[in-house]
């Protein structure tokens, strides 16, 4: 029996699950399995601690910020660990504790207060669901702001980036098909030339530039400069952007951060749907540039899921609507999450009855890997 059916035949669990989802009780939760004092305010309505407290990967020696408690744009409750992927609402932090909960049952323990407790949760009142809509509403316009304006910027490229580009073997005309697709935009390579770039572009007669950063919740509200200054590669997509650094990372240094409602994944295509006759599946913006640089058949359509947990079963239902003649290509990284997120993928896909195969890496581990490979056999 289903969470939904059981939910559905009991107003009580559709209420209890409801509540659950919001998060009201999810910092105290965290708090309570992992202690207080390994939980850090890191922000408005944002915590922190480090990946070893992640009830799925219990890393050790990472980010003393890998794992985030956070509200959502939505204005809901979220947990979020850099380190394994793992996150989701109160539900998912409850069954990841448990090891074994359901979505009723982890509910129901979210909302008494922990496993084996029943104390009661901090409710959310009218008044905060309302203020924590309209702030996640703001939040929405002013990222599609700043989004419109990258956009908008045009040929502008970046020599260092455009560097690191290449040092990753993707060429200027890669760089080029994914600029005009209003995908890749750069920042300048220092941080300060790149926070003032950012103010510049963003600024209008509504706000400031730096104002619109605070807005999207692309700069703290009490930071110098956006972290989007230290990561000058950009990849944009219809409600979300990725920062990327371009030099080797350093110590527990995140490769990239994402911003936004990741609503959508990157997509690339020429041509009427009709004529499509086979879609592509990647991982992350890399592979995307990757695949590109490969090159891509007549009738082809690369699509470029942010990551292996960020992805939604809906992209790929709309998907088989939008292409009724294609096949699909599930080309994930040839590593255990890959292959994990691979399996999901092709049974959402093998649901609408379309075709679709598996794909990996000739070598290496992803599609970067390949393309690296590739360009070393040609020049030996």
């Amino acid at each position: 029996m289903s969470v939904n059916q059981t939910a559905g035949r009991n107003p009580q669990n559709a209420k209890i699950l409801a509540e659950a989802r919001r998060g009201a009780m999810l910092v105290s939760l965290v708090e309570r399995h992992i202690g207080s004092n390994n939980l850090r305010k890191n922000g408005t309505d944002r915590y922190a601690a480090k990946s070893e407290h992640c009830p799925e990967c219990r890393r050790g020696g990472t980010s003393p910020n890998a794992l985030s408690v956070f509200v959502g744009n939505d204005g809901y409750w979220r947990w979020k660990c850099q380190s394994c992927g793992a996150g989701g609402t109160a539900i998912d932090w409850m069954i990841a504790v448990s090891g074994n909960m359901s979505a009723l049952e982890a509910a129901k323990a979210a909302v008494g207060g922990v496993i084996g407790a029943q104390a009661p949760a901090p409710a959310m009142t009218r008044e905060v669901l309302v203020k924590n809509a309209e702030e996640a509403a703001e939040k929405t316009r002013a990222m599609g702001h700043v989004l419109q304006r990258l956009r908008g910027l045009g040929g502008y490229a970046d020599e260092q980036v455009l560097a690191y580009l290449r040092s990753r073997a993707i060429t200027g005309a890669t760089v080029g098909i994914v600029g005009r697709a209003g995908i890749l935009r750069t920042l300048p390579g220092e941080p300060y030339r790149a926070h003032r770039f950012l103010c510049d572009v963003l600024g209008d007669a509504e706000h400031s530039g730096e104002a619109w950063l605070k807005l999207s919740g692309l700069m703290k509200p009490d930071a110098k400069m956006t972290a989007l200054a230290y990561r000058p590669l950009l990849f944009l997509g219809g409600t979300w952007l990725e920062a990327r650094i371009i030099h080797p990372p350093k110590g527990d240094e995140p490769k990239s951060i994402r911003y936004g409602v990741t609503s959508t994944p990157l997509s690339l295509r020429e041509g009427k749907p009709e004529d499509v006759t086979l879609v592509t599946t990647v991982e992350g913006p890399i592979d995307f540039l990757s695949k590109i640089e490969m090159g891509l058949n007549p009738g082809q359509v690369l699509v470029g899921i942010p990551g292996v947990q960020s992805w939604k079963a809906e992209w790929f239902l709309l998907g088989a609507k939008a292409y009724p003649n294609a096949r699909w290509e599930v080309a994930l990284d040839n590593d255990e999450p890959g292959h994990a997120a691979a399996d999901k993928i092709a049974a959402v896909i093998d649901g609408t009855g379309k075709p679709w195969f598996r794909s990996v890496p000739f070598e290496g581990k992803d599609l970067n890997d390949e393309l690296m490979g590739r360009l070393i056999k040609l020049a030996a």
